[in-house]
């Protein structure tokens, strides 16, 4: 049995409340703010609305996933979150508000529903995420629900003539004469057949957002672009990110689709090498609450020599509550996150890195990363 559960009080996450908070803060060192949205991110909401709009109940009440800004009490930003909707959170929204056991933690403004968007802005309209390949296409990651979320507002971005046609809206939408103004395009892909196909992808996104005055970095989230003769490729159009989807160290292939799978843990890591050796950021995505910490404490140091960039760490969400079955053991108690994240502030703190928080809304940092704010 793993140390950390045979030594420690452990909080369950379905035992989540204030005094707990006060507890684990003094115990971790950690701000309670942070483990309070830590565990908004894993249980989600059970929303309970107090009043809503005539005609607008059966909508309201179907959600399963919600997004909404939540207004912390006594701080002065909103947090943005994109969480499941269920029954068996503590964490009660009303509507107007966002409660645990009875006390009230802040304002909400009303969930709407999370859907699989094909374009949207972060980082005040300086970065845009596109979700250029339907992702409904893609399915076989037993810990992913995005294929799985309506896609009402998604086209398919792989036909040129509907990327055109959605920058001119974006322009609209950002009030913009051009795309100069963005900073990055970061590609989410879903799964193509191959490299080839996804190369030929990333170009035509590159040449098309040029032709619009884009001159800022190109980022692809995904683990489809393997070769050097690729990366080459990529690197000579313009500024390149290479966001490796590593997801899990251990029980890859029970939990991935064979095609991402295939990639190791090795074999990635050279990969990331090679891009960095290329003058290309390197980082990589990864889902906390999967792997034991042992695992974590074992793989994550491997990377250090080959990223630019602080990891994207996900904290794991259930889509569906059958998804809760692929935590680790461990993972069940928020304990383990907080030890993760200890953990993972110790390993990365040789390389001076740190996460940016618009990149990633499910993060286990939101104010503080380690004694240092965010």
């Amino acid at each position: 049995m793993n140390k950390m559960v045979s030594t420690k009080r452990l909080v369950g996450l379905n035992e989540i409340n204030r005094n707990n908070n006060r507890i684990l803060a003094d115990q971790y060192k950690v701000p309670k703010l942070d483990i309070l949205l830590t565990g908004i991110n894993l249980k989600g909401v059970n929303y309970k609305p107090a009043e809503l709009e005539k005609g607008k109940t059966g909508e309201q009440a179907d959600l399963t996933r919600g997004r909404f800004n939540f207004y912390p009490a006594q701080y002065d930003k909103p947090f943005f979150m994109a969480v499941s909707i269920g029954e068996s959170s503590p964490f009660v929204h009303n509507g107007r508000e966002l409660l645990l056991n009875d006390t009230v933690l802040g304002p909400a403004e009303p969930p709407e529903n999370d859907t699989c968007d094909d374009t949207y802005f972060r980082k005040g309209n300086k970065a845009l995420t596109l979700n250029s390949n339907l992702k409904s296409t893609c399915s076989g990651c037993k810990f992913c629900g995005a294929y799985k979320l309506d896609e009402i507002k998604q086209k398919d971005l792989t036909i040129r003539e509907n990327l055109i046609g959605r920058i001119n809206e974006l322009m609209k939408e950002a009030n913009q004469p051009d795309m100069s103004f963005l900073e990055s395009v970061g590609v989410v892909t879903g799964c193509f057949k191959d490299e080839d196909a996804t190369l030929k992808h990333l170009m035509m996104i590159r040449e098309t957002f040029k032709e619009y005055g884009f001159k800022g970095e190109l980022r692809y989230i995904g683990s489809e672009i393997k070769s050097k003769r690729a990366l080459e490729l990529l690197r000579s159009g313009g500024p390149f990110g290479l966001y490796l989807t590593v997801e899990c160290f251990d029980r890859r292939e029970s939990m991935m689709k064979p095609s991402k799978a295939s990639l190791s843990l090795d074999e990635g890591r050279t990969l990331l090498k090679t891009a960095k050796d290329l003058d290309i950021a390197t980082l990589f995505l990864y889902i906390l609450g999967l792997d034991p910490i042992e695992k974590i404490k074992e793989e994550m140091p491997k990377y250090l020599e080959v990223l630019t960039r602080h990891p994207i760490i996900n904290l794991m969400q259930s889509y569906v509550p059958s998804q809760e079955q692929l935590r680790t053991p461990e993972a069940t108690n928020l304990n383990y996150y907080l030890e993760a994240r200890q953990e993972i502030e110790r390993i990365m703190k040789p390389t001076g890195l740190r996460p940016m928080l618009w990149e990633n809304y499910r993060s286990p940092w939101s104010t503080a990363y380690g004694d240092e704010p965010l």
